[in-house]
């Protein structure tokens, strides 16, 4: 009778059996890289534009000299690599050594950058030959998943429907458990799975699709100890089926070391070693450099190729070191050249086979737009957020809209209010739904971008299933909004195909925008700048359009619909005007209205429901062309380095002795508890993270605290540094300091590094983030002495070489990763905490990163400080291992990092005897309870030395200001975004009005260009959401710093004074061009008037934008909100809607645009005679004989306009003051 091991064997054993029958029919290949060479081309110069047009290097070079062009960069040099089948190469270096360039160049995913020379090939093993693109599998660093399908549907739909193919890969990536679980996270606020399950989903999706070479960028990244070394073994086990796996990896583990085959070690872009995992250790040896025992061998071979650059010394002994390690494997490679020269060329270059790959065995154009619509509808009609998103616009732009122009008289004044709401009616809600599509479509197509380059199906197909998927939803919607305003209206519910038809227009025109640009904020720029035209052109704003420029028409979706729809509503209708006679009796007849908004009354209707027919297949077909051949992803490079006039000098190093003293404070838990409250509105139950946590953490010495993913680390390092939100958390049990319980008076004690390095600012340098930080931290030091600091702290994180590199954001390349995050902790080191807590510092570092960062903090403990940090992946530890092994009984292996055989005996089933074994070893816990090391230097309990301290406003405001406006100056984009676009505005008016005369039709261009001046608060908002999120980030860190705190009326001051100069200039000339170059009447008064109400028309706007993104992070949903608030104000200025409902007109007192319209209105029209004969008035081709007549019919009663200016200045503080309350509300919850 066999035993339950062996029925598992022999289970197991004839699983692995039926997994090699399988894989039988996989062509294996050997892949070989030659002298491989890479360079980085110099970025484009960007032009001062509002829209991103950038000036190509080679141009630049000759129209602005050598100096306004970066020099290339050579990434990597004279590489040379193999991996065989059945094989697993793994790539390791120290950051920034070219792991990623070469992996990318492997996997043919270069982009921008330049091969010099050298090749990547691919040599089948067999006679059966597939294609080179069909043959290789490429796992991003991140997952990009559609966060509403399940792990099952991912795979199914990766692979094309097969089932067999899914369920085997479920079972290999050991996914069972969560195959019918969404993978949530992104925008859809799902938790989703976790994020080893997210890695292996992401796996699976190449593996699904069986390809012969597989390659990984960084497979283990965020994952803790046990989900790596699952991973790796899945990896591994791939490999052994005939497979030939390609990884890099940044922090490997001990158990690592052994399922790797070969090992290519780089260093600043050089080869150092690529050979056999078994040649390696020995290779070493023979040159000197032995691995001692107890030792991750892949730490100890990052460390001994990595550069110490944390002073001069070790960096010049650290680079002798490593320039003889590349020389003797130059060596090396030349003596075996002989050898390699026979193979070269019988392998198929991996670049050529990209493009002969491409019509390789897809599904046909139907099952592809089947599948995909299947799955485009299931992601879409899932994401309940996104559904309500639509609901809410939908509804409160519909209700807003019949409210303001609820039941308008049948009046002059009514019919303008009529004229106005069919335009509006058309316009308004659509030019929505095209920003808020513009934000989905760039989420999604970043998902589309990495599926192609895998080529998993076409452009045509996607675009189909993207269109049906969305249809539903491109009908329902503008049937609500019609339903809505038909119950408020009574008369739009028949021009329901014109909102449906106008739709799906926004829906192809957003897809066109995303197309140009996957970022949100270009995309939108771009989409609103083309826009206008579309708006101006459709017939109402300006009914005589220029000659050169009237063609535009046809090409605008509004002014089909809006045609159509002033149509249907006029023709043939009189209004009885009770009490109106005269001239302005002739604006009571419909065809007079028609005829005054120069619509040609013979054209039959049916052409314009075809115009926007035409429009949508012609949009939708532009922006196929540009899915198939324009390919705008990826990042720019940043300079590298800042002219001689920006570089800081290194300060002289101070003689004098400026120390922080601070005290040595012991931090004691006892049965610290912490729970998860439950929430009754969301039916979650309290949870329980940590529970009876008895430690004293000792200063003078660095205590590491480990545990696998969800073990409470992070929680317990927040709750120490009082940073777990009250109302989530429950604190239990104590946290004393000093044995004194912890209060707000201990907080400038402690200093918090959170993981997270997003909030540092773009474009400031490494050097200057740190002066910066040094000056609003050290405020009892000199200015000589905190510029000492900040390079001390810098050379100790190995920043020295980088020190005048920009940081880099989302969308400009900078720093690495590993730099950023060296970065993040070297601020937070700045001050020398008594207490500090580091979460995470040495995630996403290479071994050699993360062994100075833990160098640098336990140097800091051994000065007296209390230093407690949280590690994920550690290096070594060994004083618990004996201890360890006595409680298991298996001792450790040789070669095996001591931590990570601690993590993993917590992991495992004898965790719960670790537990028990320690409560009740009393011998190790008064070990931790010793006295603290003699070094350290003891200050009596109680007292706190700290650093004199001027007032935080005071003394913040200037460093604040200062770093702002340079972050500013440097992100020329950005720059011109807020300075130039509202002249930019201008001018594509005066494209469209010209010089206005005083003819029949000047009247109605009047209004519609003073109309246009509503646009400004939106330009006000678009400056606010590119730049408001970084400074934000930053600021709500430093407050939740005691060191570096600041108050939140510095920051909005900081932001106002570097905001409202350009914003007062660009206004300025704005003035100039609309009244002086467009003939409007101007004089001293009436300009400066003007001009204080474009200011204060786009102040508002940001300062809208402000709070709105003070609370809501998601950018995308920002720009929605803050479009709603601000369009449902601008129908209630005055102009828009001559008819408000009274409760309506009081709130509209509250808007700054029905100040600036009041004031603009009144000065233009005052005095003002038109050209108009009597039967041009008759006709209704003349709206009025005067502008006083216009100026009454508007119901403009009271026409002092310095009063009306002053009370608009008035509105723009109190807006500025309800951002400072929106900021300061927001971070009192932090």
């Amino acid at each position: 009778m066999p035993t339950d091991s062996q029925t598992d064997e022999a289970t197991q054993t004839a699983r692995d059996e039926q997994d090699r029958a399988d894989d039988v029919h996989l062509v294996s290949y050997t892949l070989r890289v030659q002298s491989l060479t890479v360079q980085a081309p110099p970025p484009g110069v960007p032009l001062p534009l509002p829209i991103p047009v950038e000036l190509p290097p080679g141009i630049a070079r000759r129209v602005l000299g050598t100096k306004s062009v970066q020099e290339p960069q050579l990434l990597l040099e004279d590489v040379s690599l193999e991996c065989k089948p059945g094989e697993v190469l793994a790539i390791i270096g120290a950051s920034g050594s070219g792991k990623s360039t070469l992996l990318n160049a492997v996997g043919r995913r270069t982009g921008g950058l330049k091969t010099l020379a050298g090749s990547v090939t691919i040599h089948p093993t067999s006679t059966t030959r597939i294609k080179a693109a069909d043959a290789i599998g490429f796992v991003p660093q991140d997952d990009l998943l559609l966060a509403c399908l399940t792990v099952r549907e991912t795979l199914r739909f990766a692979a094309g429907g097969k089932n067999e193919a899914v369920e085997r890969t479920i079972e290999e990536l050991g996914l069972q458990k969560a195959a019918d679980t969404l993978v949530g996270g992104g925008s859809s606020g799902r938790k989703g799975i976790s994020g080893g399950e997210r890695r292996r989903l992401s796996i699976g999706c190449v593996l699904v699709r069986q390809p012969s070479v597989l390659i990984l960028d960084e497979p283990t990244t965020g994952l803790d100890t046990t989900a790596a070394f699952s991973v790796l073994s899945l990896l591994s086990s791939l490999a052994r089926r005939n497979r030939t796996v390609i990884m890099s990896i940044h922090q490997p583990r001990s158990d690592a070391y052994p399922l790797f085959d070969r090992l290519c070690l780089l260093s600043r872009g050089r080869v150092v070693y690529s050979g056999l995992r078994a040649d390696v250790l020995p290779w070493f040896a023979e040159l000197g450099h032995a691995c001692p025992p107890q030792t991750n061998p892949l730490d100890f071979l990052i460390d001994v190729s990595a550069v110490d650059s944390r002073d001069e010394d070790a960096e010049r002994a650290s680079q002798t070191r490593v320039d003889r390690l590349k020389a003797a494997w130059a060596e090396r490679e030349k003596r075996a050249e002989a050898g390699e020269a026979e193979r070269k060329g019988e392998g198929e270059d991996v670049s050529a086979g990209v493009e002969k790959g491409r019509k390789s065995n897809r599904p046909g154009f139907v099952k592809q737009v089947v599948v995909l619509t299947n799955r485009a509808l299931k992601n879409v009609y899932r994401d309940h957020g996104l559904l309500l998103g639509f609901l809410l616009q939908v509804t409160v732009i519909g209700i807003m809209a019949g409210l303001t122009f609820l039941n308008p008289p049948e009046t002059p004044a009514g019919i303008q209010t009529l004229k106005t709401v069919y335009y509006q009616g058309i316009v308004m809600f659509f030019y929505l739904s095209f920003i808020l599509y513009i934000y989905i479509d760039c989420g999604q197509l970043v998902v589309f971008d990495r599926e192609r380059e895998d080529r998993l199906y076409d452009v045509l197909p996607w675009v189909c299933s993207h269109f049906l998927a969305f249809l539903p939803i491109n009908i329902i919607v503008p049937t609500l909004y019609a339903i809505i305003l038909y119950f408020i209206h009574d008369n739009l519910a028949r021009n329901l195909f014109i909102f449906i038809g106008n739709q799906h227009g926004s829906f192809a025109y957003a897809l066109l925008a995303a197309a140009m640009d996957r970022n949100f904020a270009q995309a939108s720029l771009i989409a609103n700048g083309l826009s206008i035209a579309m708006f101006l052109s459709a017939g109402y704003l300006i009914v005589n359009l220029p000659a050169y420029i009237g063609w535009m028409k046809w090409l605008s979706p509004y002014f089909y619909g809006f045609r159509w729809t002033a149509i249907t509503q006029f023709r043939g209708r009189v209004f009885s005007c009770p009490g109106i006679e005269g001239v302005e009796r002739n604006q009571c007849i419909g065809d007079n209205v028609l005829v005054g908004l120069r619509f040609n009354l013979n054209t039959p209707l049916w052409v314009y429901p075809v115009g926007i027919v035409a429009f949508i297949i012609v949009v939708m077909g532009m922006a196929i062309a540009l899915l198939q051949f324009y390919h705008p992803g990826g990042v720019k490079h940043a300079k590298n380095k800042l002219s001689s006039s920006e570089r800081h000098k290194k300060p002289a190093k101070v003689e004098e002795a400026q120390t922080l003293k601070r005290e040595p404070v012991d931090v004691e838990l006892k049965e610290m508890g912490i729970v998860v409250k439950g929430g009754l509105l969301l039916g979650t139950e309290r949870k329980s993270i940590l529970e009876g946590v008895d430690v004293t953490f000792r200063p003078g010495r660095l205590t590491v605290v480990l545990g696998p993913s969800g073990a409470g680390k992070s929680s317990l390092l927040e709750a120490i540094a009082g940073q777990l939100p009250p109302s989530r958390f429950s604190v239990t049990g104590s946290i004393l300091f000093n044995g004194r319980a912890a209060a707000s008076r201990h907080s400038e004690q402690v200093a918090f590094v959170q993981q997270s390095d997003q909030w540092l600012l773009p474009a400031l340098t490494i050097r200057e983030t740190l002066h910066y930080a040094a000056e609003l931290q050290l405020r009892g030091m000199s200015k000589a002495a905190k510029r000492e600091r900040a390079e001390e702290v810098m050379r100790a994180m190995g920043l020295t070489p980088v020190a005048d590199h920009v940081v880099g954001g989302e969308t400009v390349k900078g720093i690495s990763g590993g730099e950023k995050r060296r970065l993040a902790l070297a601020v937070q080191l700045l001050a020398d905490p008594s207490v500090l807590l580091a979460d995470e510092p040495t995630s996403g570092l290479d071994a050699f990163s993360a062994l100075s960062v833990i160098d640098a903090l336990r140097a800091l403990a051994r000065s007296g400080r209390t230093v407690v940090a949280s590690v994920h992946q550690p290096r070594s530890e060994k004083g618990v291992v004996d201890w360890v092994d006595g409680v298991r009984g298996v001792p450790m292996p040789d070669w095996w990092n001591p931590a990570d055989w601690v993590v993993d005996a917590v992991c495992g089933e004898g965790r719960d005897a670790l537990v028990q074994a320690w409560q009740k070893d009393h011998e190790l816990k008064q070990v931790e309870e010793d006295a603290p090391p003699s070094d350290a230097s003891p200050v009596p309990s109680g007292t706190v030395v700290g650093v004199p301290k001027r007032n935080a406003s005071e003394y913040a405001l200037p460093v604040v200001l200062s770093r702002s406006w340079k972050n500013l100056r440097r992100q020329q984009d950005v720059f011109v975004a807020r300075l130039a676009n509202p002249p930019f505005l201008v001018l594509v008016f005066w494209l469209f009005f010209l010089r206005l005369g005083h003819g029949p039709a000047s009247a109605q261009d009047r209004i519609g260009l003073l109309m246009e001046n509503s646009a400004m608060p939106f330009v006000g908002m678009l400056a606010s959401i590119a730049i408001y999120p970084a400074e934000r980030d930053a600021f709500y860190r430093e407050y939740k710093n005691p060191a570096s705190r600041y108050g939140a009326a510095t920051f909005i001051i900081s932001y106002t004074i570097q905001e409202v100069p350009m914003q007062f200039l660009a206004a300025m000339i704005y003035s100039v061009v609309m009244m002086a170059g467009m003939g409007l009447q101007i004089d001293a008064r009436r300009f400066f008037e003007f001009s204080f109400g474009i200011f204060g028309l786009i102040n508002f706007g940001e300062s809208i934008g402000v709070i709105f993104s003070s609370w809501v992070i998601n950018g995308g949903l920002s720009v929605s909100l803050v479009s709603c608030a601000l369009t449902v104000l601008a129908q209630t200025c005055g102009i828009i809607s001559v008819t408000l409902p009274r409760w309506l007109a009081v709130i509209a007192w509250g808007s700054a645009l029905t100040y600036q319209a009041r004031v603009a209105f009144i000065n233009e029209f005052s005095g003002l005679v038109f050209d108009c004969t009597q039967e041009q008035l008759a006709s209704g081709e003349c709206l009025a004989a005067t502008g006083d007549q216009l100026i009454e019919t508007f119901g403009f009663k009271d026409r002092n306009t310095a009063k009306f200016t002053a009370l608009l200045l008035v509105i723009v503080v109190i807006y500025r003051l309800l951002a400072y309350a929106a900021v300061r509300a927001r971070v009192a919850l932090l």
